[in-house]
């Protein structure tokens, strides 16, 4: 396409409207920072060093710093949409095409500039140079001219600057993405950015800040949530995370919740302080322990919540409660009510039903667990060792036993074998009895197995396997958010980020 090719406007607002809608807010955000940060500008004796900065930084020329701004992007009305963002697969010819939209917008707004913005024939010419450099780099490596450090126009590198932090703050998936942007645009200072300009920006940080938040519904930020439990320092109960991956391909099938609890400068698993609550009177510890259980139910949706507002596919929560938790009665509603109240699905909660209390046949755990299935909520037995029934097992002891019938008769969704039932699943016995479970719908996972004789049978039964949860290790809901936002990231930008708010 060449210059006679590309459509013809005659203003620089026909250009403008011609724009794709997030083009046109994109450059109208632009603007508005440039109409903050260019007066600042023209006071940091710094940025006026030589005649033609000092004769560039005035504040009568703010209208123009705005002006340049809001058309900056023009151009791109007359290539194709295709090529409006900079891509690494770009061929030679698309990725020269897509640099003439530089090239167009300088011409419009040589030639229009200074009659439709009514301004005087200096601010035209500052608007030009402002549009048509705004691609060069500091270091010398930008376009279309390959101009360096003080050589580009002190109006464009406000403009680059502006420009990247638009295209930073409203791409970066994160709960501070403002903040974000502004780190690495400051990482990239002497390269591509202006320290001056970055440093000032820090300074008024707040009110370009203002810009951003005045357009939150157009950035990929991370909404914040309104949380039942405060993630307050101070608190004595908390929830950290693990990853629950399939070890085959790698893909996240969920968070297991594992309860942590203070203990002077340390946090310790309920093991550490289950002897604090035995200390207390019964009528008092049972209280207790229902607020703590409703407390960490609180605290699992809300990370559900965060992941969804986040928009990430965290998969399903498994919580692992302490045992005891489960003995008591009412446990299900309880988790039922909160997982209802805040409109959790209950396919996205799990809760794990230890083995060593799963064989003591309490009453009140098996009401428990049909409850959780009634309502939709998956059980997860785990840290078992399922035995096939012998034939001359008496009847009282019979019920101590972890047999397949017990485990199907329950309600249990899901076994989850561990190393010891591993062992079985290459014995003729213990194969029947997984086999009855796989016949009666039960789903089956495992932690990290060695060893290549029960390969045949894990696959036959469909075993997810999901890692170590002895081992892997557990991390706060900020950290495991990071951790999902970095893989994410990861995978979805082929080019970095700051490189391609630098080509925009």
């Amino acid at each position: 396409m060449s210059m006679a090719q590309a459509k013809k406007f005659t203003t620089l607002d026909s250009a403008f409207e011609a724009l794709p809608e997030e083009t046109k807010r994109h450059s109208l955000r632009v603007a508005e920072y440039m109409q903050i940060l260019f007066p600042e500008a023209c006071f940091t004796e710094q940025l006026r060093r030589d005649q033609k900065a000092e004769a560039r930084l005035r504040d009568d020329l703010t209208p123009m710093a705005y002006n340049a701004g809001k058309y900056h992007d023009i151009g791109k009305a007359m290539i194709p949409l295709e090529l409006h963002v900079p891509r690494d697969d770009f061929s030679e010819e698309e990725l020269a095409l897509y640099r003439r939209h530089q090239i167009y917008s300088s011409k419009l707004a040589f030639d229009r500039f200074r009659a439709d913005t009514k301004c005087s024939a200096r601010e035209e010419t500052y608007g030009y140079e402002a549009i048509s450099c705004m691609h060069e780099r500091w270091d010398g490596t930008g376009f279309p001219q390959g101009l360096e450090g003080n050589k580009i126009p002190v109006v464009a590198r406000l403009l680059t600057a502006c420009d990247a932090l638009d295209h930073l703050a409203c791409s970066i998936h994160s709960e501070k993405p403002f903040e974000d942007a502004l780190d690495i645009l400051m990482s990239k200072c002497d390269e591509i950015y202006d320290r001056l300009i970055v440093d000032l920006m820090f300074t008024i940080k707040g009110s370009l800040k203002k810009v951003f938040l005045e357009n939150l519904e157009y950035t990929d930020s991370i909404p914040k949530i309104d949380t039942v439990v405060p993630a307050s320092g101070k608190r004595t109960v908390k929830l950290r995370y693990r990853q629950i991956k399939d070890r085959m391909s790698g893909r996240t099938l969920g968070l297991e919740a594992v309860p942590m609890f203070r203990v002077g400068d340390d946090w310790k698993d309920y093991s550490g302080v289950s002897e604090i609550l035995a200390d207390t009177k019964e009528k008092q510890n049972k209280e207790l322990r229902r607020r703590l259980f409703i407390y960490l139910t609180c605290e699992a949706c809300d990370m559900i919540r965060h992941c969804s507002a986040a928009r990430i596919d965290a998969g399903c929560m498994t919580v692992n409660y302490p045992a005891v938790f489960l003995k008591q009665k009412g446990a299900a509603q309880d988790i039922i009510s909160v997982v209802t109240d805040e409109e959790i699905g209950p396919e996205k909660f799990r809760v794990i039903v230890h083995g060593m209390l799963f064989n003591q046949s309490s009453a009140t755990l098996q009401k428990n667990i049909t409850a959780l299935k009634e309502a939709g909520i998956k059980t997860v037995l785990t840290c078992t060792e399922l035995v096939a029934e012998p034939a001359d097992t008496p009847k009282d002891a019979e019920r101590m036993l972890l047999t397949a019938d017990r485990v199907i008769e329950s309600g249990i969704s899901i076994f989850r074998l561990d190393r010891a039932d591993a062992e079985k699943a290459d014995d003729e016995a213990g194969v029947a009895e997984f086999e009855k479970l796989a016949r009666a719908g039960i789903e089956f996972a495992s932690d990290a197995l060695d060893g290549e004789l029960v390969r045949p049978t894990l696959n036959l039964l469909n075993v997810t396997e999901i890692g170590d949860s002895k081992n892997d290790l557990l991390f706060d809901e900020d950290e495991i958010i990071k951790r999902f936002l970095a893989a994410e990231n990861g995978e979805r930008d082929e080019q970095p980020a700051e490189e391609t708010a630098a080509d925009n």
